[in-house]
């Protein structure tokens, strides 16, 4: 059974996750010099739509994640590893 530190901890990893993405999204951009507008042009959205999910005002799916990795020419992988500190059941 999970207890309030482990749910923390478990919500902590996910904002952790999007974060990492949408700064790494973010990287990119900029040194591409590929605006919002451009990106929102090529998935089909609005600009709006995508500040809105930069912001973190709108939830990011995994569908928008790999939209937006295709519509940048890049590669999307995820990669699951064990923890240092593996727990026992």
């Amino acid at each position: 059974m999970f207890n309030k530190f482990d749910e923390f901890n478990h919500l902590l990893n996910i904002e952790k996750f999007i974060e990492d993405f949408l700064n790494r999204i973010d990287e990119i951009m900029v040194l591409r010099n590929f605006s919002r507008a451009e990106l929102a042009k090529r998935m089909k959205c609005t600009e709006t739509y995508i500040s809105k999910i930069m912001r973190r005002e709108k939830p990011l799916t995994a569908e928008t994640m790999a939209d937006m990795a295709f519509y940048l020419d890049l590669d999307l992988e995820i990669v699951i590893k064990e923890k240092n500190n593996v727990r026992e059941n």
